[in-house]
């Protein structure tokens, strides 16, 4: 098949895929704060007034431990008014129907539209007494735990009832613990690092990953340093069993087109070079287009957003911005780098094994998204529109170094949709969009980058550069040279 029946194909399969973009994603909104007990306060409250008690907290604490077996207990003390009091004294199948309703199914007393995600609720073998005025209701929580690597316990209890409004603690005090003789390995920002004590104004806020809380053995192999790590491999291995394949199911379609993108590149590399040759002649000039591009990319974002109300379409125009920002940097290092038009000092120095360990990169930065999907996306978007000009560099080594970038571009969607799972996000990119706008700001690059790879060196004194028809006949020439060669 040749080269132009090959670049029909990909270009109908690039224009189905694309037209994929035009579907809006959906989006998701922030959540108010849950509550952390759902009986404790108010849900107690309500729950005595639906069973013809009126009674009134003056005051509650909240005690809950983890357990290496997958369950926690917990122990709540609500302190009641006095007339509530006497009535619990003298009916004590009264306080423990109080105590079911407001503990095992909050959403039926808690005044709280969110008490169904409530942190501690659909409790077990709910047991209720009372002492004086304070009332104590003893529970059990199943399936709160997990075990991990190297005898670590650790929770998602904070993130499957997650919100980024972060946690309503509503009682005077709450403490979380681990099994006995644990230490506290890993918690969200501010909840603590010896133990977990949580307080009306605490810094209960907390989103996704940092929801986690983790214990180790006290005295465990590798200390301290090994309990954290055990931890982040037991968390990172529970959110990646459920984040990747969430992610896949959301970016594979632009991953798809990404990947045909790039061979679409590579193949009509000389007419990529015709076309964009003026514009890549010069980095100078390249790096002010994209500077004007990174302004373009947030107007765009602007005008989707306010004007448009598209935010699938604006988000993805942010995403490239910082791509182009970084693209305006290097060809800004290159025209001072390479200097006159001609040469490339730098690029010609780049050795071809670096193509090959591109897609590595790729892989871990999809790695690290599971981590830390924020800082992941933002490094893919700024590598995104200077990747297009490597692609073109490796392009002019051969078919197996462009691969490997191309394979690594393919890679970019899935790392970049990570943020996209998160119910943090007021609007949802679409990775569909953010690709095409990508590799259309990045033909440029592209061009640029073919044209260095295939003029290593400058020309004798007294010599015209070769052109861009020269090199790509000098490319085809070694081609079947190689050709040849293998044949024999």
């Amino acid at each position: 098949m040749s080269r132009t029946s090959v670049s029909l194909l990909v270009v109908v399969a690039v224009a189905v895929l694309a037209g994929v973009a035009a579907v809006p994603a959906p989006t998701s909104g922030a959540h108010p704060p849950v509550p952390l007990c759902g009986g404790c306060t108010g849900g107690f409250e309500n729950a005595a007034d639906a069973h013809g008690a009126d009674a009134t907290v003056t005051g509650s604490e909240l005690d809950v431990q983890f357990h290496a077996n997958g369950t926690a207990t917990g122990e709540a003390r609500v302190r009641v008014d006095e007339r509530a009091a006497d009535r619990f004294h003298e009916n004590a199948s009264l306080l423990d129907a109080v105590a079911r309703d407001a503990f095992a199914t909050p959403e039926r007393s808690e005044p709280s539209h969110r008490a169904d995600s409530a942190v501690i609720r659909d409790v077990e073998r709910v047991d209720a007494s009372i002492d004086d005025r304070t009332v104590t209701v003893r529970f059990a929580l199943p399936d709160v735990s997990s075990d991990g690597y190297g005898g670590v316990v650790y929770t998602d209890r904070f993130v499957r009832n997650s919100t980024v409004g972060g946690i309503d603690v509503a009682v005077d005090r709450a403490t979380m613990t681990g099994p006995e003789g644990s230490v506290l390995v890993r918690s969200p920002h501010g909840w603590g690092e010896d133990e977990i004590v949580l307080e009306p104004g605490s810094n209960a806020q907390y989103t996704s990953y940092g929801g986690y809380v983790a214990w180790a053995e006290r005295g465990g192999v590798g200390g301290a340093l090994g309990g954290e790590l055990a931890a982040f491999a037991s968390i990172w291995t529970a959110e990646a069993s459920t984040e990747l394949p969430a992610a896949a199911a959301t970016a594979w379609v632009a991953s798809v087109l990404a990947g045909a993108l790039a061979g679409l590149l590579v193949l009509s590399g000389p007419t990529v070079g015709r076309v964009l040759g003026s514009l890549a002649a010069d980095a100078r000039w390249l790096a002010v287009g994209y500077a004007l591009a990174t302004v373009g990319c947030l107007a765009a974002t602007v005008l989707g957003l306010l004007w448009l109300r598209e935010d699938w379409l604006a988000l993805a125009f942010l995403g490239v911005a910082p791509g182009t920002t970084v693209a305006a940097g290097a060809t800004a290092v290159l025209a001072v780098a390479d200097g006159p038009p001609g040469r490339s000092a730098v690029t010609s120095r780049v050795p071809t094994v670096a193509f090959y360990a591109l897609p590595v990169f790729g892989v871990l930065a999809v790695a690290a998204a599971v981590a830390a999907p924020e800082l992941a996306s933002l490094a893919v978007a700024s590598a995104s529109v200077p990747l297009v000009g490597v692609l073109g560099l490796a392009s002019a080594r051969g078919v197996a170094p462009a691969a490997g970038v191309a394979a690594t571009f393919a890679l970019a969607p899935l790392a970049f949709a990570f943020p996209l799972l998160s119910p943090s996000m007021i609007g949802t990119p679409s990775p569909i969009a953010w690709v095409v706008v990508v590799a259309a700001l990045g033909a440029p690059l592209f061009a640029l980058g073919r044209r260095a790879g295939t003029t290593p060196r400058e020309p004798p004194r007294g010599v015209a550069a070769d052109t861009d028809e020269d090199v790509d006949a000098g490319l085809e020439d070694d081609r079947d040279a190689d050709d040849s060669a293998t044949a024999n």
